[in-house]
């Protein structure tokens, strides 16, 4: 749970509910001329996409250490000069099967990944 510096719930009787909102945004659109680098940065409308969450009330931004995961990141937290913005590498893309250089055998199993 995150809460803001200096102001944490009351906490009043027994049945004490608190809600959370947890936004899962991706980055921004890249640039095409980047041709999809790990390192390619936001295209403009990747810049228009990232600004139109200004109003979102984060407390806090996470992001991968990608450039545009970053870019994104600075854009909305520059609306939100309070909220903490931490780079974080357990939010970095991932595919559900890994590339064809990474698969290994499974134990007991005929399968690869």
């Amino acid at each position: 749970m995150i809460y803001r510096a200096g102001n944490p719930p009351a906490i009043e009787g027994p049945a004490l509910t608190v809600r959370t909102r947890l936004y899962l945004v991706r980055h921004g659109e890249q640039d095409p001329a980047t041709g999809h680098s790990r390192n390619g940065g936001l295209s403009r409308h990747g810049r228009d996409q990232a600004d139109r969450l200004r109003t979102v009330p984060f407390s806090a931004v996470h992001h991968s250490p990608l450039t545009r995961a970053a870019q994104t990141a600075d854009i909305v937290a520059g609306h939100l000069p309070d909220v903490a913005r931490n780079e974080c590498d357990f939010v970095t893309d991932r595919t559900p099967v890994p590339s064809a250089g990474q698969r290994v055998p499974c134990q007991n199993s005929s399968h690869t990944w």
